[in-house]
């Protein structure tokens, strides 16, 4: 059972800091004004500083909304998250944002913070977490994980949700992100492509030539996201898609200008380059240039 302050009713890892806190906020006896509150997990006694970052070493993470529609989260103890707000202004959650969070307005006279206590997490991982593991204080571990990003999302409806009382969902979503950080990043799937699926993507190639492909477009044909499917490709093949694209583009300007029946400017574009002298360019760094396009 998490200690609890018996005046506040806020929990030994839960921190609020408000400047002006909104009537359901006030409530719950929260505290008001700009100062930062937290109940030490031992005595349970609650202390106030000032300072935008806590200065007791026992923080593991630090998970602030702003102004901006923004969510900053620092992991480390104190010295390390001021090095990296410093250095980066905080570490921010980039593109994979939950997207349920675009549009949402953030009122900018609110702030959250957040503390999950090294000890508590130690103890959660006793009673049941991951055995062996101790907290890490790498930057951005699991951030970018997606049961980190839904239970952020968890946090932020809580924080709009009044039924039932916020501290309640509050302390249900902090305990599952620290389980989730304390498991670490979930595996990532590894992709592969098969013999028909190169096949697939050489015939959408050999098809399309005369057309500008992109690395999404051949993503699709196979249906996985860009950069597994680039990697995927690449140790499939031994060449990168680029390079394919290119070569099978070389390929068809040369069999053209062997039949000779054909200008180059058309070679070109049935080939899939912008012009004869880019087809030039690109056949002069390959091979020897072809007679056709010379003269």
């Amino acid at each position: 059972m998490t200690p609890r302050d018996q005046t506040t009713g806020v929990t030994a890892f839960d921190a609020v800091r408000w400047r002006n806190p909104p009537p359901m906020v006030s409530a719950l006896a929260l505290p008001s004004g700009p100062k930062l509150v937290k109940i030490d997990p031992l005595d349970c006694r609650p202390r106030s500083w000032e300072a935008e970052i806590d200065p007791a070493p026992d923080h593991l993470l630090m998970w602030r909304r702003g102004a901006r529609s923004a969510v900053e989260v620092a992991i480390g103890d104190h010295r390390r998250v001021a090095d990296a707000r410093r250095r980066w202004n905080g570490f921010m959650i980039p593109a994979g944002m939950p997207s349920s969070w675009a549009g949402r307005a953030m009122e900018p006279s609110l702030a959250l913070h957040i503390h999950i206590p090294v000890g508590w997490l130690q103890r959660l991982v006793e009673e049941g977490g991951s055995p062996g593991r101790t907290p890490s204080f790498r930057p951005l571990i699991g951030l970018k994980d997606r049961r980190v990003q839904m239970v952020l999302d968890g946090i932020l409806d809580a924080w709009h949700n009044d039924d039932p009382p916020l501290t309640a969902l509050l302390e249900h979503w902090v305990l599952l992100l620290g389980c989730a950080l304390m498991q670490g990043p979930s595996p990532q799937r590894v992709y592969s492509l098969d013999a028909s699926a190169i096949a697939r993507v050489r015939a959408y190639l050999a098809d399309n030539l005369h057309r500008d492909i992109g690395l999404a477009d051949l993503a699709m044909v196979v249906e996985m996201p860009v950069r597994s499917f680039v990697a995927a490709f690449q140790r499939a093949t031994g060449e990168t898609p680029q390079a394919a694209l290119t070569r099978m583009r070389l390929e068809r300007a040369t069999t053209l200008i062997a039949a000779a029946s054909l200008p180059p400017e058309d070679v070109a574009l049935l080939s899939g380059f912008r012009d004869a002298r880019h087809l030039r360019k690109i056949l002069g760094k390959s091979r020897p240039p072809a007679l056709g396009l010379t003269r």
